[in-house]
């Protein structure tokens, strides 16, 4: 007797061991769960990323290419203008050099133009001078013809003895005749000579206008020459700075282009071991998959064992389920069922007469032992519930609200700002496949990206991948805070709000019954 007794004692005690290691095991396999998850979410959209980082880099090598084949063109046409210009200042300073001699030039026909002008106005003087003398010369002439007819009138009057007189004064008559002539020629060759003058003089003056004009302009050319010369050899000064300027980014050009062949290699490298890393995470969810079940199973190993052992006895307690994972509603913590829902129950059920035994489990599971009545109730439930309207199942009355309100990355929310619901309007947002929202969001955008889990939503929301994800106010407060460093904050008003229940075989009304009384009395307190 003292030997099953002490046998007894021992099996107890591994078997308590045994609880408490799988409390433990429970709680690590739920956090490898979460945590494994949410890492397969991070590779997954960092393989994509790594995918769409090779096309762009394999973009940026070729236009890369294309700059610093261009670069090199720049180059050269920049050394080729400066070449060039250095020619053109060699030309351009040959041009001064002939405006200045030509400038001397003008200042030299200036000096002999002057001296002509000079000695003409002496021959036109002279003119004047010999006209006058013609002047007198004609005075004279007449003067002697009429000393040739006083002298006649006189030889007449003398008869014979004046014939010789008579002779003289017809050859003074005859020589006052030609001076008369010779003077009116010499009058009119001076009226000519006077007329050319006086046209030559009118030319000299335009002459003298145009060079005094052409001087003007040749000082301004001049002038204009030496600002050109000054501008071109300005610019060539800057080509020489932007030849070394464009030299230098050349340089840096290739500098870059080298680190860009070698990033493209690394990145198609990666993206060629992606697939690698994809297999293995498909692979890791197959076995997170696989372990999930066999949790389940281990917790109703655990379950057959302890009411074999005598620590529970079958009809005594509730088997309550629930989500295996919706904090901070419900989840597993350090091998036990936690949360919101679960101290709620725990609080009420006190002076029922039962004993709760909590079941984490994928919720379609849940679904199926509470039809078959396997499990006496599920908690932590929306309703109304599309899922559930058809199926022989009572709920409660409600005990708590789901406030679903979407979650934006924080360096676009605003500070303390809460949105109306039409914030999404036009943005590209995640929701959870069947998500009891979708209806409601899809009125605001029509670019929803579905998730299997808010974890996988919000890292494509960390990603940028989406602008922002719709789920549970209290979840997404849990999750930025436990897994994303509070990098995810609300922004708007709930789209809805769902009151939370807790679902029975429609069997079990007198359970629902007793629930209901529990739950309106907490209302009263």
């Amino acid at each position: 007797m003292e030997l099953n007794d002490n046998f007894e004692k021992e099996l107890l005690e591994i078997f308590e061991n045994f609880n408490r290691l799988q409390e433990d095991l429970t709680g690590n396999i739920w956090d490898l769960i979460t945590v494994a998850g949410l890492n397969a979410s991070y590779v997954k959209e960092i393989v994509a990323s790594a995918k769409e980082s090779d096309s762009d880099v394999s973009k940026i090598h070729e236009q890369l290419e294309r700059i610093k084949s261009s670069s090199f063109d720049v180059v050269t046409t920049v050394h080729g203008a400066k070449d060039n210009l250095q020619k053109g200042l060699g030309s351009f300073e040959n041009t001064i050099a002939v405006m200045n001699e030509f400038i001397a030039g003008l200042a030299e026909m200036g000096k002999h133009f002057e001296n002509f002008k000079d000695l003409f106005l002496k021959v036109q003087d002279s003119t004047v001078k010999i006209e006058k003398t013609v002047h007198a010369i004609e005075d004279i002439s007449e003067l002697t013809n009429l000393l040739s007819i006083n002298a006649a009138i006189e030889a007449a009057r003398a008869g014979e003895h004046g014939k010789g007189f008579k002779v003289v004064a017809t050859e003074v008559k005859k020589l006052a005749e030609q001076s008369t002539g010779l003077t009116k020629d010499i009058s009119v060759l001076l009226d000519e000579l006077e007329e050319s003058i006086q046209s030559s003089n009118t030319s000299l003056g335009k002459y003298d206008q145009v060079r005094t004009f052409m001087n003007s302009k040749v000082e301004v050319t001049r002038d204009d020459l030496d600002d050109t010369k000054t501008s071109l050899l300005s610019i060539s000064s800057d080509l020489t700075a932007a030849g070394k300027t464009v030299t230098n980014q050349s340089d840096s050009i290739d500098q870059i282009y080298s680190l860009v062949e070698s990033l493209s290699t690394s990145m198609t490298l990666l993206n060629s071991t992606s697939i690698h890393i994809t297999n293995n995470i498909d692979y890791q969810d197959k076995v997170i998959e696989k372990l999930t079940e066999q949790g389940a199973q281990f917790a109703e190993f655990l379950e057959k064992k302890n009411r074999f052992s005598g620590e529970q006895e079958e009809n005594s307690g509730l088997i309550v389920g629930h989500d295996i994972a919706y904090p901070p509603w419900v989840y597993i913590e350090g091998g036990k069922s936690t949360g919101i829902s679960i101290d709620f129950i725990n609080t009420i059920t006190r002076e029922l007469p039962y004993e709760i035994k909590f079941k984490p489990q994928q919720f379609q599971v849940l679904v199926d032992e509470l039809l078959n009545e396997d499990i006496h109730a599920i908690i932590n439930v929306g309703w109304p519930n599309d899922y559930l309207k058809d199926k022989p199942l009572i709920h409660t009355e409600p005990y708590a609200v789901f406030e679903p309100v979407a979650f934006v990355h924080k360096e676009n929310s605003g500070v303390g700002e809460k949105n109306s619901v039409d914030y999404i309007s036009g943005k590209r947002v995640a929701i959870q496949k069947g998500s009891y929202v979708e209806e409601i969001v899809s009125e605001y955008t029509d670019e929803l990206a579905y998730v299997n889990n808010d974890i996988e939503g919000i890292a494509k929301l960390i990603w940028r991948q989406v602008d922002a994800i719709i789920t549970e106010r209290e979840v997404g407060k849990y999750l930025s805070k436990r897994f994303f460093q509070n990098e995810i904050t609300a922004v708007t008003e709930p789209y809805k709000r769902l009151d939370v229940v807790i679902i029975l075989n429609e069997n079990n009304t007198a359970l629902r019954d007793e629930l209901n009384n529990a739950i309106i009395n907490h209302r009263g307190r």
